[in-house]
């Protein structure tokens, strides 16, 4: 379901052991992605971390969208226990 947030950035509690790997993409309302936050452009998060936070290349971890988003999460041989977006 869309997300209204506040912050800046999304963090991640997240457990990828040995050879996991995690991809987040940002979409709009309507499912479609929002350019510049999509799966290929994401950087692919391979930690073990509480708060892990989530970057997108060009971009950084600055989440500069406004109104609701949807998340893409696409992960193999990881637990994501938790997100939460804070203020950078």
């Amino acid at each position: 379901p869309p997300l209204n947030f506040e912050g800046n950035a999304l963090e991640l509690n997240v457990d990828c052991g040995s050879g996991g790997w995690l991809l987040v993409e940002l979409q709009d309302a309507e499912g479609r992605a929002i350019e510049g936050y999509t799966l290929k452009t994401c950087e692919t998060i391979t930690a073990n971390a509480i708060t892990k936070r989530v970057s997108w290349k060009e971009i950084g971890p600055q989440i500069k969208i406004k109104g609701p988003i949807r998340l893409r999460v696409v992960m193999r041989s990881t637990k994501l226990y938790s997100f939460r977006f804070v203020e950078e």
